[in-house]
């Protein structure tokens, strides 16, 4: 056989051709894919649930500032004590 005649075959996969078993992954990667976009939800829906408890843990602390402001004053006028320099004194 010639050279050129083998180079031929071998480009044609005629020559030495050996009995290979293919192994099929793409079980094995749309399990991956599967997997990561079930990460990639979780991690979403993580960044969502976060986003949102701080966002009602700042509307508690600005309802809670807005509920006690002033109580101190409340509470001394209801108690009968005048506002004056006396009860500014006492407040601090």
């Amino acid at each position: 056989m010639s050279l050129c005649r083998a180079v031929v075959m071998q480009s044609r996969g005629l020559l030495f051709r050996t009995r290979r078993r293919t192994f099929s992954t793409t079980g094995a990667t749309d399990q991956e894919q599967v997997r990561r976009t079930n990460i990639v939800r979780e991690i979403d829906e993580l960044k969502a649930k976060v986003k949102r408890e701080m966002i009602e843990d700042v509307e508690k602390v600005k309802r809670v500032e807005n509920e006690d402001r002033n109580v101190l004053s409340r509470l001394l006028t209801s108690c009968g004590m005048p506002r004056g320099v006396f009860r500014d004194k006492d407040v601090m």
